[in-house]
């Protein structure tokens, strides 16, 4: 995480996730899910751990599956979004779609976020979450 998103969670990064064990990241992110309103930086964290635990590459496994994630070489990083009307408010083009992976590279470049962009990624990594990388 840190070193493929340092702004989001490398070692300057409020979300400094730099040597971090899983237990440790894994409650950062609970903190982060449970704050009252919007949960934009959980719901970016989580598209972090799709990418990761959907990629058998990356994770080198594929034990993920028997919890009914849908693993496969590429994984989720490699999935289509359409970002909808909240593209603009990143630098994309609105209605058009990019890759999980892309547009995680793009919630890092644009971090700390202002309340524009804060928003924008709320609305799409909620709906890349709720889609889902489920089965």
């Amino acid at each position: 995480m840190a070193s493929n998103f340092p702004a989001l969670y490398g070692a300057s990064s409020a979300n400094n996730m730099n040597g971090k064990t899983n237990t440790q990241v894994a409650a950062r992110f609970m903190q982060l899910f449970d704050v009252s309103g919007t949960k934009t930086d959980a719901q970016v964290m989580a598209g972090v751990f799709a990418i990761y635990i959907t990629n058998s590459t990356l994770s080198g496994s594929t034990g993920a599956s028997k919890f009914g994630f849908n693993v496969s070489t590429s994984g989720t990083g490699a999935k289509y979004y359409n970002v909808g009307s909240a593209g603009s408010a990143i630098g994309l083009t609105n209605g058009a779609s990019y890759t999980v992976l892309q547009l995680m590279q793009r919630a890092n470049a644009l971090a700390p976020y202002n309340s524009t962009v804060f928003n924008a990624l709320n609305v799409i990594f909620d709906g890349i979450n709720q889609k889902g990388d489920i089965i």
